[in-house]
This record gives structure tokens, C-alpha cells and sequence, in this order.
């Protein structure tokens, strides 16, 4: 399947209620505006992603929030004016901003006892913990591996992701499999701060996986040892004679399916791999 390049998560510009949280209250938060600040720290970004983006076609997503769509809009334009394609434009509210009330907060949530329980799995009352945004980040990152399959130009391309603080960093921890102790010792990243998960291609045995850069690890204050995702090997002796495979393939309503059985001596090793949604299923069993 191909996979991009880069994956770019960028946090939007400033906004008004970043200057006067009273805004959330009289506005709402998925009305609140970029200031003129905001504005130019996107155009100001855009300078630095295009030395990173190169030549490379650009596939972008953002929250459908005003200031993360303003500030998408700012870059890919900027971008289109160096000849960057831009092949694919898309809002997903899955990548929203955490609620922390079902609408105008006019009041800030009593935190007291967040520390106590868990800033991951604490929930304010009408509001979402951090694990509820976490679950709707692994639905859009399912959205994500079948738009890697269809839209062949993503091989050498780059996925750009115009979020929030909160998201950009749930959708590392989810990436990346951190624990939820790794995710709250990350830090949110500035206005228009953004992230490069950046394609390794290992020598040898082993898939494609993705590693933060440098810059990324020092900006999230983050150890090296959690920036990137670890690519998927087959443990099974498979240079075994005395290993037996063999494998089924049928069409079903999710897309082509394949059933891979190994049988290494007594025991059956059963994976099932979809195609359409990029997933695999693996179990071991015993005859």
C-alpha cells in the first residue's frame, strides 16, 4: 500500500480566545477567528514547511473550526504560489478541538481533581476527556490508511494536518503507541508550531514505519525512544522447512480479504489481512 512521505501536524495560528478566553463564551469555540498575529504566523510557517515539502504533492486535512481552516487555507495557498500541488483538500470533525462543554463554556470546568484521577481519563461534566478525543483520532486515522490506498500520488507525497494543540499530539500518541503516562509528559505545541513524521524504509526484514524528526522530539519535550512507530516483522521461522503456508483469498463487503495459515509443527498461525481498511487480524493456535 502506499504510504506518504511526511506527515505534517501543525497546530493553527493564534486566535482571539487565545488572547481572551472570554470569547468562548460570547462566540464559541468553533467560531473563534485567527487574530492578525495568527494570520501572519501561518504565512510565516508556510515559509519553513515549503523548504520541507519541496516538490512533493501536498494531501491536507483540518478540523472544521474557523481558525484551523482559516489557517489551512493560508498555507495552501501560500504553498500553491511556489507550484505545489495541493491533490486532495478535505475537513474531517474528527480532528476538532477537545469539548470541554456541550456549548458556550461560560463557565471553565472545576479541574480540581483531574490530577488525582487522570489528566488522560478525566472527563468534565458535558465535556470529553482526553481519551474520548484519543478514540475519534483512531477513527480518522483508519479514514487516513484507505485514502493512502486509493490516492496513488501519496507514495511520494505529504500529508498535511491542520488541527488543535490537544489533537496534534493524540494523534502522535495514537501513531506512535505511547502509553497515556508518555502523552501527558508531552507539551502543546505553539501557534502554528507543527510536527514531521517522516517515512524510514529499514534495511533488510520489516515494513515501512515513521519517526518523528529531531526537531519534533525537542518540540514536544519528548524522550527518542517514543518518536517513532515500530514496523511489523513476522516473528515465525519462516525459512523453516518444516513450516507450511498457505493462503486464501475471497471478496466479502468490506473488500478482498486474505486468510494466511502457517502451520509450524502442531501449531496454526491464522491472519487475516483487509484490504480496503489496511488492517490485519493474527491469531495463534494450537492443533
Amino acid at each position: 500500500m502506499p504510504e506518504a512521505d511526511l506527515i505534517i501536524l501543525m497546530r493553527h495560528g493564534e486566535s482571539e480566545a487565545n488572547v481572551n478566553p472570554e470569547k468562548y463564551a460570547s462566540v464559541g469555540d468553533p467560531n473563534i477567528q485567527l487574530t492578525k498575529e495568527g494570520v501572519q504566523q501561518a504565512v510565516q510557517a508556510t515559509g519553513i514547511l515549503r523548504k520541507i515539502i519541496g516538490k512533493r504533492p501536498v494531501f491536507s486535512f483540518s478540523s472544521p473550526y474557523v481558525r484551523t481552516r482559516q489557517t489551512a487555507s493560508i498555507v495552501l495557498s501560500e504553498l500553491s504560489k511556489s507550484n505545489v500541488k495541493v491533490l486532495y483538500n478535505h475537513e474531517d470533525p474528527r480532528i476538532r478541538e477537545r469539548e470541554f462543554s456541550g456549548s458556550f463554556q461560560r463557565n471553565a470546568p472545576d479541574r480540581s481533581d483531574e490530577d488525582s484521577y487522570s489528566r488522560f481519563f478525566w472527563r468534565p461534566p458535558g465535556g470529553e476527556s482526553c481519551a474520548d478525543v484519543y478514540d475519534r483520532i483512531s477513527l480518522f486515522i483508519d479514514s487516513l490508511w484507505r485514502v493512502f490506498q486509493c490516492q496513488h500520488d501519496v507514495e511520494n507525497g505529504v500529508v498535511l494536518i491542520v488541527s488543535h494543540g490537544l489533537a496534534v499530539r493524540l494523534f502522535a500518541m495514537r501513531w506512535l503507541h505511547w502509553s497515556p503516562e508518555t502523552f501527558m509528559l508531552s507539551k502543546n505545541l505553539p501557534n502554528c508550531g507543527f510536527i514531521v513524521l517522516e517515512k524510514q524504509r529499514p534495511m533488510g526484514h520489516g515494513s515501512d514505519y515513521y519517526k518523528l524528526s529531531d526537531d519534533s522530539v525537542r518540540l514536544l519535550g519528548i524522550s527518542s525512544v517514543e518518536s517513532e512507530s515500530h514496523p511489523s516483522t513476522w516473528p515465525l521461522p519462516l525459512h523453516n522447512d518444516s513450516v507450511e503456508s498457505r493462503t486464501f483469498c475471497f471478496k466479502n463487503t468490506s473488500g478482498l480479504s486474505c486468510i494466511v495459515r502457517i502451520s509450524p509443527l502442531t501449531s496454526h498461525f491464522f491472519c487475516t489481512a483487509n484490504s480496503r481498511f489496511g488492517s490485519a487480524k493474527c491469531n495463534l493456535g494450537r492443533s
